[in-house]
């Protein structure tokens, strides 16, 4: 349950920012991941502000500190009227129910009146003014500590109450068998395909959304700060291209010497150009008689590329530039293929070389395969949304009272 302990505040206010409560689970949060976590508010902060907290009594590293967490205290109680309590309970948590099996009411009735007596855990928090959501990690059987998994039920159990929309994040995976915890959360955010495409063929929604590869990866353990500069990067690239954000982005490692090969790759492209950003990597040491790279593509490929939505050029020695694409698409494998491996998927059309696939790297003969390669690119691309994009979605479909209460 959330405990409100806000003071008593005027009627009449200057108007301010929506606030977001973001719960961090200490055993859970890496230097990284906190590094990420600074770098989003401070990307936020001139559209919404958002308040981090913690549970007393759990140790902080000094990168949580740095975020200047709330401090909250936990507490549990044995209420002896337990049927009452569980019928508040059930009230509060009736649309949580899976297509089969029991609903999160009924498995708070079998976990906690065994006894006879119903376990309440309270928060005690002070409840920010023009508060819109609440996001905190989706706790699973396969890692999660007990308190963590009682301040999941609790901060849900509360967000219902005050009606304010709780979204979960994937911290550990969650394609799994459990799907009981991302039920009940009114929005989810994933970070990987697996996860966002079983959690939408297992739930009765549509808010699951898959976050870039480039921030995914800093949710994970496998982050570091190396992965902490392509939060800022990316973004900056895509911007300085001007790619749709409707648009599948896809990475082409030109090179002069395969000018026919590329030719036919953007003729199979084609039908789809209307949904595609191309991204040309050039080299200045590809240089023909008096044309530039830029210029050799622009004459060559003028019809074809006449069909695609956009198209920008990088610098082939550019890293984030190949990673802020959905996919590296080459007519042979190169440096940029091997770079996307692990991280993003390299579709290799090349008819000449036997079909081979190892991690995220596929190497295709037919153009019928590379044509399922780019509608599958396509379609994972409209469950894409860097959390940015998220909370402010959220703030802005979320009325926020001006006045606590």
């Amino acid at each position: 349950m959330l405990y409100s302990a806000a003071e008593n505040c005027p009627s009449k206010r200057i108007m301010s920012k929506k606030t977001i409560i973001w719960f961090i689970f200490p055993a859970k949060t890496s230097s990284s991941f906190a590094g990420y976590l600074a770098v989003l508010r401070a990307q936020l902060e001139p559209h919404l502000e958002i308040r981090f907290f913690a549970p007393q009594g759990v140790e902080l590293s000094e990168e949580i500190k740095s975020l200047n967490p709330v401090v909250f205290p936990m507490f549990s109680q044995q209420i002896e009227q337990s049927e009452k309590s569980f019928l508040i309970k059930r009230s509060a948590l009736a649309t949580g129910f899976f297509e089969e099996g029991l609903s999160f009411a009924d498995v708070l009735l079998v976990d906690d009146l065994a006894g006879g007596q119903l376990s309440k855990t309270l928060l005690k928090i002070q409840m920010p003014e023009r508060l819109c959501g609440i996001v905190l990690p989706i706790p699973s059987p396969m890692g999660s500590s007990f308190l963590e998994e009682k301040l999941f039920n609790s901060v849900v159990l509360g967000a219902r109450e005050v009606q304010v929309p709780c979204f979960g994040y994937e911290l550990l995976p969650l394609d799994t068998r459990w799907t009981l915890a991302p039920s009940l959360v009114d929005g989810i955010i994933a970070r990987s395909p697996m996860s966002c495409d079983f959690l939408r063929s297992r739930l009765g929604h549509n808010n699951i959304w898959r976050l870039p590869w480039y921030e995914g990866v800093l949710f994970s353990f496998a982050g570091n700060d190396f992965f902490l500069r392509g939060v800022t990067e990316c973004p900056r690239l895509r911007g300085n291209a001007g790619v749709d954000p409707t648009c599948t982005v896809l990475y082409l490692p030109h090179n002069v010497a395969q000018f026919y090969d590329y030719k036919k790759l953007l003729e199979i492209l084609q039908p789809f150009g209307e949904k595609l950003h191309l991204m040309f990597s050039v080299s200045e040491d590809q240089v023909r008689g008096g044309y530039t790279p830029r210029e050799m593509i622009e004459e060559i490929y003028k019809e074809e590329l006449c069909s695609f939505a956009s198209r920008s050029y990088h610098s082939a020695d550019s890293l984030w530039a190949t990673f802020m694409a959905d996919a590296v698409i080459s007519c042979s494998a190169n440096f940029k293929t091997e770079i996307a491996q692990g991280h993003i998927p390299a579709i290799i059309f090349d008819p000449y070389v036997p079909p081979a696939s190892w991690g995220y790297t596929h190497r295709v003969h037919s153009p019928q395969e590379l044509v399922a390669w780019i509608k599958e690119l396509i379609r994972s691309h409209q469950q894409v949304a860097g959390i940015s994009e998220i909370l402010l979605r959220l703030a802005a479909e979320t009325p926020a009272e001006e006045c606590c209460g």
